[in-house]
């Protein structure tokens, strides 16, 4: 879940006694330490996430190509849809897995497709 996101859902949960974003920026550093099963991560872009352990490069990666297998290529769109993570997320996972060789990507017009790598296969 993106850093702003977990702020507006937090203070909102806690009605009168809101945090304020540096509070929220210093808890999220000690999950880990704390062994939460999730962590502060900030990708490439700039996207700072709370994301948990089960959300990891490598997992996230499996369902993509396995979503994109089964429907023969998928979009940020569709991977946001189906693994119901935001948008940005669902970007920053595929670009990922781009970059571990589980997809290849098309860039079109109106969007970026996503394939399953049937090159490392062929390799």
């Amino acid at each position: 879940m993106t850093l702003p996101d977990v702020y507006c859902i937090f203070n909102r949960a806690r009605g009168m006694e809101l945090i304020s974003p540096d509070d929220l920026v210093e808890v999220a550093t000690i999950l880990r330490p704390l062994g939460l099963a999730m962590s502060i991560r900030e990708f490439d872009s700039g996207v700072t996430v709370i994301q948990a352990d089960s959300h990891d490069d490598r997992i996230m990666g499996q369902h993509i190509r396995a979503l994109a297998s089964q429907l023969g290529s998928v979009t940020s769109v569709d991977v946001s849809a189906q693994l119901r993570i935001p948008l940005t997320l669902a970007r920053e996972h595929a670009l990922i897995a781009e970059e571990g060789a589980l997809l290849c990507r098309d860039e079109c017009l109106d969007a970026i497709r996503f394939y399953p790598n049937m090159f490392s296969e062929w390799a």
